[in-house]
């Protein structure tokens, strides 16, 4: 939070858990930027 470490995720600002039945809609045309077990981390969210 205060930018001394780097972000892992890329400038996410959306996630989603695989576990889910299925993504979600925002999902279509944004850009993933890193999966981490059971979550996918997504920045550029339309």
């Amino acid at each position: 939070m205060s930018g001394t470490e780097p972000d892992p995720t890329g400038g996410a600002t959306h996630y989603y858990a695989t576990t889910m039945p299925k993504a979600p809609a925002w999902t279509v045309g944004a850009k993933q930027t890193l999966k981490f077990g059971h979550h996918i981390f997504f920045k550029d969210v339309p």
